[in-house]
């Protein structure tokens, strides 16, 4: 009677039940009175509610979570992009001292530079070695006139930015390009001895068809 004697107070009861206003069990134990059946819907009740509530409680949670790593990781690319773009202009800076206004950069004068401290803190940065750097000039080097633009190395730096075993994957393209292009040369230096060949061929066949 004292928890369940109206309709009202049973809600109030059942709110109180599962928000810790009373003992649940002390209530339960009216509903065991009454009979087993009430007594076991009222524990189904019980445990669905909990259930419920740590299911929306964990959910609170975890949406937090999700929302405030997704935060941080769109404040880390702004910060990355800041970096690369702040690398990128320090690197270009470095090789434009040396390109004279024409935008290229000699291999000469990229060993040279690579004694330079400041450009030795930027590859550092970038998570290239210095070996790796010169390997990746002659790979980028490909018809071999140990020239290059300085955008475009400065670019390929920046695509590389520590990853030290895309540098070697980039490398073998490289030196694989290189191969085929000399390859394609080469070819065209054939067909067109091939060409000549054939013309010869065909001139002494309709001279001999003359005589």
């Amino acid at each position: 009677q004292e928890y369940f004697c109206s309709l009202p107070m049973a809600v109030l009861t059942l709110y109180m039940s599962i928000t810790g206003g009373v003992n649940w069990y002390e209530s339960c134990k009216v509903m065991l009175d009454i009979g087993p059946i009430y007594g076991a819907l009222f524990m189904l009740f019980i445990a669905i509610m909990v259930f419920a509530l740590l299911n929306i409680v964990t959910g609170i949670f975890v949406n937090d979570a999700v929302e405030r790593a997704q935060m941080d990781k769109d404040v880390m690319m702004r910060i990355e992009r800041v970096r690369k773009r702040e690398l990128m202009h320090s690197l270009k800076e470095v090789f434009e001292q040396l390109d004279e206004g024409s935008g290229m950069v000699t291999f000469k004068d990229f060993t040279r530079l690579l004694e330079e401290p400041e450009l030795v803190h930027i590859f550092a940065h970038l998570g290239l070695e210095v070996t790796e750097a010169v390997d990746l000039f002659e790979a980028l080097d490909v018809d071999e006139n140990k020239e290059l633009e300085v955008q475009e190395f400065v670019v390929g730096c920046m695509q590389l930015r520590g990853q030290a075993k895309t540098v070697d994957v980039v490398i073998q393209m490289r030196q694989t390009r290189r191969i085929l292009a000399q390859l394609k040369e080469s070819l065209q230096v054939q067909q067109k001895e091939l060409l000549n060949l054939s013309q010869m061929v065909a001139g002494v066949a309709d001279t001999r068809h003359r005589l």
